[in-house]
């Protein structure tokens, strides 16, 4: 009776935490090129101006993080300075960004990629990143938005 009990109780909460997970991730918000596209200018502002605020946090963070690891070699110092990269979008201006991520979304094959994945790829563009990196970026970014 016990065991029943409990084997019970198990499945009643598996059953309400799916339920709950499940209506969670249909109540979040779409990010993709349908969403941006539909998103007012002043909306999409502000999303790159918190998205930049919050690289900058973890790019400085990154720098923190070195300083204080002192024992670090100088591959590790090399490596962890190589990844600072990501967190990069120093002296571009946010509505160079939302111009960026407009034409971005123009393109029917980008529409599935995330705003976070999307915006990265426009800083790479801005930054002048090699043609060919751009092109396994950008076919990259294509195949892992099929997947989602």
């Amino acid at each position: 009776m016990l065991r029943a009990k409990a084997i019970g109780i198990l499945l009643t909460s598996a059953i309400l935490s799916f339920c709950s997970s499940n209506s969670l991730a249909q109540s979040q918000p779409a990010t993709d090129g349908f969403a941006w596209k539909q998103a007012s200018k002043s909306w999409k502002l502000g999303y790159v101006t918190g998205f930049i605020d919050a690289a900058s946090w973890a790019h400085g963070n990154v720098d923190a993080q070195v300083h204080l690891l002192k024992s670090l070699s100088a591959k590790d110092r090399e490596i962890l300075a190589e990844g600072k990269k990501v967190w990069d979008y120093g002296n571009i201006p946010y509505v160079q960004l939302v111009d960026g991520m407009d034409d971005f979304y123009v393109d029917n094959l980008n529409k599935a990629i995330k705003w976070d994945r999307a915006i990265s790829y426009v800083r790479d563009c801005i930054h002048g990143e090699p043609k060919d990196y751009l092109e396994t970026e950008l076919n990259f970014e294509r195949k892992l938005a099929t997947q989602n």
